[in-house]
């Protein structure tokens, strides 16, 4: 019989400082995560070698996914102050016109 070499989830959150709570979380938000990356031994699970750098780059993955967002975001934001000077300078000529009137 061949010893695959897992972890549990508790060896995992030792070794990535997080809850056991935590690393349940992320197994649970991964699609198909426990049927392809997980195994039972004896009264425990085990997480594969895949399974384990999956869980350990959780949060790189996530702020990547985050980033297009974000820059899409700052766009739209330096957009709208463009427009909103453009308006300040109309206004501005606007009360300059009618001060001279």
């Amino acid at each position: 019989m061949v010893k695959l070499l897992g972890k549990t989830i508790r060896q995992l959150s030792e070794e990535l400082k997080l809850s056991k709570q935590a690393i349940n979380q992320r197994i649970n938000s991964i699609n198909g995560f426990r049927s392809k990356h997980t195994y039972k031994v004896k009264n425990h699970l085990e997480i594969d070698n895949q399974g384990v750098k999956m869980l350990a780059n959780f949060d790189k993955q996530k702020r990547q996914e985050r980033q297009p967002n974000r820059q899409a975001e700052n766009d739209k934001d330096k957009n709208i102050d463009q427009i909103l000077l453009k308006q300040l300078d109309v206004k501005d000529q606007q009360i300059a016109n009618l001060q001279q009137a």
